[in-house]
């Protein structure tokens, strides 16, 4: 590649990146050729920036390119080409030459004001290469956080909450309290309190109870891998949902299942999240990018790790599995499936009340002594007497 043309490529996608809200998606092998996507440009939101002239490119293999990445970022496949070889002969509105202070002429061109002004001469090409690559990190450092924060909302949410209740049991070990009343005093799930002290809430903060940090860290590094994906296409409102009914499923099987299990972490959100994913992965077909594909099996391989980390809860991974399978096809947008989202609609409610009757029937739990004792000479010590009291009339 030549080093000049490739120092032009890199400051073209730069300037695009920083002053046009643009991110950039993929690189060539021989980086000589970079894709970008701005969802929320609406006459340009995929552009291919190439060191080569682009008569030397298949235009069926850009098109099918770019008709990969409208499906993943839901957008048109439509935008421009941009050359920065003076070789070039195809030159039109949608395929563009940009050279220092020239661009040839396209009508798409005017929208990026000084283009041609972000690439310049120089006498020292590999020098200019170095700096417009460190240049360009930088940038896409700064646009990374900011498009986290607008695209992620949700699952940063989830994050914060999750550190939260890890530090929170990290405090409650540090005063020498067992494991399993760390796990239960932070929030977690345990039947005989729900069944008789009716503490329905740790159906929902037991996905944020953390004391190992290589767990924590696990199921965070998932959740921003799926989230990468399904949150900007399903929005975070119903991103919310799909974790959160996601975990409370979970432990509604747990419920039913297995009387004296704790449970804590947020395999079942995750899994309902992956649940939802693989309906939008099918649904769309974007598992021909591979791209994507590489990034679904790095997914489901580390939900693999997670089942088998000491205290998995394949119960609840299964129950929070369902109700993301259900919620993907609820929530998904081809018209044939209309039929099954009507149903849905129905059956939902009807499946949820049937399982909060068997729970109601099974309401009884055997509580383990050694725990109910354990728990309550912690809350004891640790100030709380009347709620231990309340404790030991509950579990005894």
């Amino acid at each position: 590649m030549n080093k000049l043309y490739g120092a032009w490529l890199i400051e073209l996608s730069n300037y695009l990146i920083k002053e046009h809200g643009y991110q950039m998606i993929t690189m060539t092998k021989a980086n000589d050729e970079i894709w970008l996507t701005n969802a929320t440009h609406a006459s340009l939101p995929i552009i291919m920036i190439t060191s080569k002239p682009l008569q030397g490119i298949d235009p069926l293999a850009i098109q099918a390119h770019r008709e990969s990445l409208a499906v993943v970022f839901k957008t048109e496949a439509k935008g421009l080409n941009i050359s920065v070889d003076d070789s070039t002969t195809v030159r039109n509105d949608e395929n563009v030459v940009v050279l220092p202070g020239y661009t040839s002429h396209s009508k798409f061109i005017a929208q990026f004001p000084n283009i041609e002004n972000s690439i310049s001469m120089s006498s020292n090409p590999e020098k200019s290469l170095s700096k417009a690559v460190m240049d360009l990190r930088k940038t896409m450092f700064k646009a990374q956080k900011q498009v986290q924060r607008k695209m992620f909302p949700a699952t940063n949410a989830i994050m914060i909450m999750a550190m939260i209740g890890y530090g929170l049991a990290l405090f409650l070990a540090m005063q020498g309290f067992d494991f399993d009343s760390v796990m239960i005093m932070a929030g977690g799930f345990y039947k005989p309190l729900v069944g008789y002290g009716y503490e329905v809430w740790r159906f929902v903060t037991s996905a944020f109870v953390h004391i190992d940090f290589f767990h924590l860290l696990l199921n965070l590094m998932i959740l921003r891998n799926i989230a990468t994906l399904l949150e900007p296409v399903v929005g975070w409102k119903r991103f919310l949902i799909i974790f959160f009914v996601g975990t409370i499923s979970g432990n509604m099987f747990l419920f039913i299942m297995q009387d004296t299990a704790i449970g804590y972490g947020m395999a079942a959100g995750l899994a309902a999240t992956l649940g939802a994913l693989l309906i939008y992965v099918y649904e769309t077909q974007i598992y021909k990018v591979p791209r994507v594909l590489s990034q679904i099996s790095s997914i489901v391989f580390m939900n693999i790790l997670i089942m088998m980390l000491p205290g998995s809860s394949y119960t609840a991974m299964g129950g929070g599995l369902f109700a993301g399978l259900l919620l993907g096809f609820l929530f998904s947008k081809r018209r044939d499936w209309e039929s099954i989202r009507t149903g849905l609609k129905v059956l939902m409610p009807i499946f949820y009340i049937l399982l909060i009757a068997i729970m109601v029937m099974q309401r009884d739990a055997i509580s383990n002594a050694t725990i109910a004792e354990n728990l309550i000479k912690s809350w004891d010590s640790f100030g709380f007497t009347g709620y231990s009291k309340h404790l030991k009339n509950i579990l005894s």
